[in-house]
């Protein structure tokens, strides 16, 4: 990708910046990946009586995350602000595994739960740490504003709403969003 966007850089003077943004979540994050996947759950086990168990793939998986509205910031101001060309790592420079991103999320539901492997959430491919330096991309300016926990918060919070918003609207089956 970073080949192509030299090429139409140094072809037509485009300002191509190139942005890494590592894993990210937050409010409106689709269900489909892991922390939004587990904070859904969470929801449906804290008002809606499901079985207070959490089902995942490995949770000893550790990322760099960051929040959405962080990476979105990010992305305009370096746009804005960096030369033609230029590598950016959007990311916090800390890694959390997915079992302590989990069990933050418990504490803010407030409940108890139990914790079972899923071989459907498995992925044979997954790197066991992946984490950033946005040391590039700070001296720009940028770093994350929103805290871990708040993101955490925001996600569940959103994810109430939505749910609700999804029966109000007729959809009283699990949706893949």
């Amino acid at each position: 990708m970073e080949l192509l966007g030299n090429q139409f850089k140094n072809a037509y003077g485009l300002h191509v910046v190139f942005v890494r943004p590592f894993h990210f979540t937050g409010p409106h994050h689709s269900r489909r990946f892991v922390i939004p996947s587990i904070t859904y759950q969470l929801v449906k086990i804290k008002y809606y009586g499901t079985e207070p168990t959490i089902y995942s793939g490995s949770l000893d998986i550790s990322r760099d995350f960051v929040d959405v509205r962080d990476v979105a910031r990010g992305m305009i101001q370096l746009l804005n602000q960096s030369e033609p060309g230029e590598v950016y790592n959007l990311c916090c420079g800390k890694s959390y595994t997915f079992r302590e991103l989990t069990e933050m999320l418990v504490d803010i539901a407030g409940v108890s739960v139990d914790f079972r492997f899923d071989p459907g959430y498995e992925r044979s491919n997954d790197i066991p740490l992946l984490i950033g330096d946005p040391t590039k991309a700070m001296n720009m300016g940028w770093k994350p504003m929103i805290s871990i926990e708040d993101c955490l918060t925001d996600l569940f919070n959103e994810m109430v709403l939505r749910r609700r918003t999804e029966l109000k609207m007729g959809m009283g089956q699990d949706l893949r969003l």
